[in-house]
């Protein structure tokens, strides 16, 4: 395979089948050709010939080598759930004729597709566009393609199977999150000022190292000393979500689902955010988008051991949280201080 124009060009070496209808034919061929020789009969010998051509004639290389191009579109991004425009383009870069095909997809993450497809002649195209449902969520998947044509008497079957990698992100399923207030984690600060505002918060006495852009005259003159603005202090509320669990389990999507629409909400409600789990990449600080991303490409994971968990609570600090999200029951000596627990039915009281 080599590339063309973002697609996979298919040079089909086909493999072939006799179908059932195919071997019906042989069978009264052979049949037929036996009674021929045992009676000495041309007139039956011919209808041998006659009978048996037409597959003779499918079993030869008619088709030869059939060069292909491909290219698929879909979104770079969607949800578990969400029904996607789909399009295929199909390009005969040979110089033969594309015998009409039956072309099926499997793309981890959507429905299986199965399309026909025209005869159309050298250096022609096809388009299909095609809503397609996203099942379950993926990342990058490995695109599966199988052609297959049963021309020119439906005697035989000839197949060619390709893949192609398909750039495209399936996120987890939209739930509802769990509420922030219920993590401990609502609009009350809970780390250090992650910057100074815009807005004055207050006013005091000069001190030492205070920079004279800071100086309020007004309040100066009527005090008759240096008085300075205090700046507003803005807080990014820290958030560590620790997945656990196992992929085995039948409520895995469901809490891969209700753990990653929680990240989101809270990023989108200023939070800083860091993800981790067994045998996954820590991400911290992601934007919605990527959190999603990340909750994407999850697989199977090991299971939260207390270093792991222990890294979180540091990086939250003493007032961030920490939301160990498991299918499995976690041990009460690690739901200590901010620690919270969530399973797939919900957030557990602590």
């Amino acid at each position: 395979m080599t590339s063309w124009r973002g697609g996979t060009c298919v040079r089909a070496h086909w493999s072939l089948r006799v179908t059932g209808a195919g071997w019906v034919v042989l069978l009264t061929g052979v049949a037929i050709g036996l009674v021929a020789v045992r009676t000495a009969n041309p007139w039956l010998l011919l209808t041998t010939c006659a009978v048996v051509s037409p597959l003779l004639v499918s079993v030869l290389p008619a088709f030869g080598e059939l060069h292909l191009h491909t290219t698929t579109e879909l979104p770079r991004r969607c949800h578990a759930g969400e029904v996607v425009e789909h399009t295929i383009t199909l390009y005969n870069a040979g110089r033969r004729s594309m015998p009409a095909i039956r072309m099926h997809q499997a793309v981890p993450g959507f429905e299986d597709l199965s399309i026909g497809v025209q005869a159309f002649g050298p250096r022609r195209r096809g388009d299909a566009h095609i809503q397609r449902l996203a099942v379950v969520r993926t990342l990058s998947p490995q695109a599966t393609y199988r052609i297959e044509t049963t021309a020119p008497f439906g005697l035989t079957v000839r197949r060619h199977t390709f893949q192609q990698a398909c750039e495209i992100t399936v996120h987890p399923r939209p739930v509802p999150p769990v509420p922030l207030t219920a993590l401990g984690a609502g609009d009350e600060p809970l780390n250090r000022p992650a910057r100074a505002g815009l807005e004055p918060h207050g006013l005091r006495e000069w001190q030492r190292g205070d920079e004279l852009r800071h100086v309020h005259w007004r309040a100066t003159a009527r005090h008759g000393q240096l008085v300075v603005v205090v700046p507003e202090r803005t807080h990014s509320p820290r958030l560590a979500i620790v997945v656990a669990g196992a992929a085995s389990d039948p409520d895995w999507e469901d809490l891969v689902s209700l753990a990653a629409w929680t990240a989101v909400d809270a990023v989108r409600r200023g939070h800083t955010l860091r993800l981790s789990a067994g045998g996954a990449d820590t991400l911290a600080g992601p934007d919605a988008m990527h959190a999603l991303d990340w909750f994407a490409g999850l697989g199977d994971v090991t299971p939260a051991s207390t270093a792991l968990i222990g890294h979180a609570a540091d990086w939250v600090g003493d007032v961030g949280v920490v939301l160990v999200a498991s299918t499995r029951p976690v041990g009460a000596g690690e739901a200590a201080g901010r620690l919270r627990l969530l399973y797939p039915g919900g957030l557990v009281p602590s």
